[in-house]
């Protein structure tokens, strides 16, 4: 019987199994077919994109990120923005600069849509008891309750929770606070009234400024109690004397406190319509200041906005202008591009709002008026209880609807008025650039209360928690407006930027650290 042959097994290595065929083999690196496609059929598929969906294709690879950063500068941003968002590229650019131009454009563009959703990132409810003191500017917010001042840097962290509540080593009770500011820098001007036993000055007037960045207390000093804050500038202190017959305009270093000038300042000063600093081009700040005379007509007498030159407190121009009487307010282009806008209202049988918008002019220096535009808010009394206005985004925010909730609101261009021209004061209808209306609104809602919920929810205050009528509404900033309440006096600050999706616990009640209504 013959003998089985043995297989023989070979000591070296066994050859691999070529797994390419059956398709098993996951290694191999394919082609992404996007990069084959030629320009004018990838420029196609992305004119069909959102915004949001071209930042998510520059996260996928760097061939990805390099095209669609390409095609931006030379084509896409005629696409992704619409008229009035898009950059002024001028030629020759380099290929930096305009992309760094377009990115601008895109961000700016993409906070717009995020704001005029309603979709806040956050909000903070700040409780000022009995004082109503309250002030916001640049990152930081500030406000006195109790014998205490306490402070809260705005924006988020890097994992998308909010900065914690600090407090200032001051005690101060709401009778002995006289002024407290705070300029888009973080330095904070408080002017404190403290009893004093001498038998001539029983009470004794200090300044102090702080810098909020880091808690520090940069200088003190006694006061004169016969002067009025009368701006918070990036550079200076400006105050301004009680005395009609003498008064004088007095500008200290907002850093160490030095008095820089005092000069004479004859004109009338109403702390009800308080001047604003601008930015100008060239890094120094004007003091922009309404120069009214008390009229008992519809419109206010107004000799004219005065330019108050922040070096050396002169009066450089006087723009002749007329304010509405039902409300005026200044507010100044974020940047530094120099300008500044006033609205003045005018309500009877209905509700007008003037826009007035000037800038400088970078030759002579002078401000002059760009456009005139009136929005026409319907009949008065209407579902409109309060509203505040952003004039260079056109956007409102406004209490309104049977449930009187904010409510954001884009503003456009109307064809014409709703009704007769008539119904305005004697100056609406002389030179009107452009009719305004709001659009469609939009309910201010905040993130979902629990991580595994989907759905964003309304912010719905108490019915006891506030007055819609005694209300006040205003935009602090690029992306965050402000609601104050009574008779409880808390200010709800409502914040739009982009915000990583935070695992903070969940409350029904403000967050004690950082005062988020969660």
């Amino acid at each position: 019987m013959p003998k089985r042959k043995r297989k023989r097994e070979s000591c070296g290595p066994k050859k691999k199994q070529n797994r390419a065929s059956s398709g098993l083999n996951t290694h191999k690196k394919r082609t992404d077919p996007f990069t084959l496609l030629p320009w004018d059929c990838a420029s196609i598929v992305l004119q069909y994109l959102d915004i949001r969906d071209l930042a998510c294709c520059e996260q996928v690879s760097k061939g990805w990120r390099s095209f669609v950063q390409h095609w931006l500068v030379v084509a896409g941003h005629q696409y992704c923005l619409p008229d009035g968002w898009r950059p002024d590229i001028p030629n020759p650019i380099t290929y930096e600069d305009a992309l760094a131009a377009v990115k601008k454009s895109v961000v700016e563009y993409a906070a717009f849509r995020k704001l005029a959703s309603g979709s806040a990132s956050c909000g903070r409810r700040h409780q000022t008891c009995d004082t109503g003191v309250f002030d916001t500017s640049g990152n930081f917010t500030v406000w006195h309750t109790g014998d205490a001042i306490f402070y809260q840097k705005l924006g988020f962290r890097e994992d998308g929770s909010l900065y914690p509540v600090q407090r200032l080593s001051l005690r101060v009770t709401g009778d002995n606070l006289r002024y407290l500011a705070v300029n888009q820098d973080g330095y904070l001007y408080l002017q404190i009234c403290r009893p004093n036993n001498h038998p001539v000055r029983p009470e004794e007037f200090r300044d102090y400024v702080f810098a909020l960045e880091t808690g520090e207390r940069l200088w003190k000093r006694r006061a004169s109690p016969n002067a009025n804050l009368f701006a918070l500038g990036r550079k200076r202190i400006y105050l301004v004397g009680t005395d009609p017959q003498n008064r004088h305009l007095t500008a200290h270093d907002i850093r160490s406190g030095k008095l820089l000038y005092e000069v004479p300042f004859p004109h009338p000063v109403y702390m009800s319509k308080p001047p604003i600093p601008v930015q100008q081009p060239g890094g120094d700040e004007a003091i922009i200041h309404i120069d009214a005379v008390p009229s008992g007509r519809s419109i206010s007498s107004v000799d004219g906005i005065q330019v108050i030159n922040g070096k050396d407190g002169t009066v450089v121009q006087t723009i002749p202008t007329r304010i509405w009487c039902h409300g005026s307010q200044l507010i100044p282009q974020t940047g530094e591009q120099g300008g500044f806008a006033i609205l003045s209202h005018h309500r009877t049988s209905h509700w007008y709002v003037k826009i007035q918008k000037f800038s400088q002019d970078a030759e002579t220096g002078a401000f002059r008026s760009n456009s005139t535009e009136i929005l026409d808010l319907g009949q008065y009394p209407d579902q409109i209880r309060q509203i505040g206005i952003e004039p260079y985004r056109y956007l409102a925010v406004s209490l309104e609807g049977r449930r009187v909730l904010p409510r954001i609101r884009t503003i456009r261009e109307a064809q014409s008025p709703t009704i007769d021209a008539r119904g305005l004061p004697a100056d609406g209808a002389t030179r009107v650039d452009r009719w305004l209306c709001l659009g469609p609104g939009q309910e201010v809602t905040l993130p979902q209360k629990y991580k595994h919920h989907r759905a964003r929810r309304l912010f719905i205050p108490g019915p006891l928690d506030y007055d819609p009528d005694s209300c006040r509404l205003n935009f602090a900033g690029w992306d965050r407006f402000v609601l104050f309440t009574e008779p409880r006096q808390f200010y709800c600050l409502f914040d739009f930027a982009f915000r990583v999706p935070s695992n903070m616990p969940s409350n029904v009640t403000p967050d004690p650290m950082t005062l988020e209504m969660r």
